[in-house]
């Protein structure tokens, strides 16, 4: 049984698996042995107190999991205390608008839980095509940060990229394809070579004119403080992938500390 607030969301899941909106479907009657729920984070704990609320004790069997990546699986501590077995079924791949012909085949899901829950975790994988993996509860908050940098963060830096190359004066559509082009063949290098071999830019060059100049284009805007971190990380990177001479690294060392992290507003 999948408990959603909106159905649509969910649809692309084993159609096996009768689907409810909780605001709206009556309860009484039903013993599930398996329990989804789709609902946003911070109505999991709600969510998990009105289903022990109205389902009877579960099966020997009946498992229960939420799919978020962030939270703790002891959310579904009320329904735990009923006799569930409950876990995290958490998806890596990102729902801006989940399709109804979702394909779950090859995708990543990240599994926590009690060992009856985890069985049935590896099980439901298996029957959707996913690919499962174990993930400690204790680390949950780092996996889901990485997973949101490569994901919204990638998608803002994306959006600030397209914005500064229209500042040239080149259009939207333009500076929409060439930062897409960049972006798809530095993706596609880095799954095949890593981040230390896909490395390029002023900064692994140590080309202290260029990053100065890169700079003083944001030098009256926020972004410089962003640009300036991004800067710095980049150079850790040519640090750690020994493309870049100590002089190099000392010479964009002192280049980024001597920009400003923005003018004061008057």
């Amino acid at each position: 049984m999948l408990v959603s607030r909106h159905l649509p969301s969910s649809a692309s899941l084993d159609p096996s698996i009768r689907r409810y909106r909780l605001d709206r479907a009556p309860l009484h009657g039903l013993q599930p042995d398996l329990l989804l729920l789709t609902v946003p984070d911070d109505a999991i704990t709600s969510v998990a107190k009105a289903l022990a609320a109205r389902l009877p004790a579960p099966s020997p069997a009946g498992v229960a999991f939420h799919l978020s990546g962030s939270r703790p699986r002891s959310d579904l501590d009320p329904l735990r205390k009923m006799g569930w077995s409950i876990g995290v079924f958490h998806p890596a791949a990102t729902f801006p608008q989940l399709p109804a012909d979702f394909d779950w085949r090859g995708r990543r899901v990240a599994i926590r839980g009690e060992k009856k829950a985890l069985r049935f975790a590896r099980l439901l994988a298996s029957r959707l095509g996913a690919l499962p993996f174990l993930l400690s509860d204790s680390k949950r908050v780092a996996y889901h940060l990485g997973l949101s940098l490569a994901a919204a963060g990638v998608t803002t830096i994306l959006d600030l990229a397209e914005e500064t190359i229209r500042g040239s004066g080149l259009t939207p559509t333009r500076s929409r394809a060439l930062v897409a082009d960049l972006a798809a063949a530095t993706v596609s290098s880095y799954s095949r070579k890593g981040a230390e071999r896909t490395l390029t830019g002023a900064v692994v060059r140590a080309d202290r004119h260029v990053v100065e100049a890169h700079l003083q284009e944001f030098s009256e805007r926020d972004s410089v403080r962003l640009l300036v971190e991004l800067d710095r990380r980049t150079l850790q990177l040519a640090r750690r992938s020994k493309r870049i001479s100590s002089s190099g690294a000392r010479s964009i060392e002192e280049t980024l500390a001597k920009i400003p992290s923005r003018r004061k507003r008057r």
